[in-house]
């Protein structure tokens, strides 16, 4: 939304918690991809790294895996 402030989501997921996450759920795409949010929006707005940087490399993933979506990227991808 225009006029808002970035917020750092997620704060306080690294990598422990991230498979902390992944045993309480069973479910290890969701844990990594909360810790590669986290990594992102960290990234860009605390330390002012260009989104697009980050954007860039995902979608290079996304080529690689032929994934159509980011959805689908798989444990491995990310």
């Amino acid at each position: 939304m225009s006029g808002m402030m970035d917020t750092v989501l997620n704060l306080g997921i690294n990598e422990g918690v991230a498979r902390g996450i992944v045993e309480a759920t069973g479910n290890e795409r969701f844990g990594l991809d909360l810790h590669r949010r986290f990594i992102q929006m960290f990234a860009s707005v605390v330390l002012g790294v260009d989104s697009s940087l980050l954007h860039g490399v995902i979608r290079e993933r996304q080529a690689d895996s032929e994934a159509d979506r980011l959805s689908d990227l798989s444990s491995a991808d990310l």
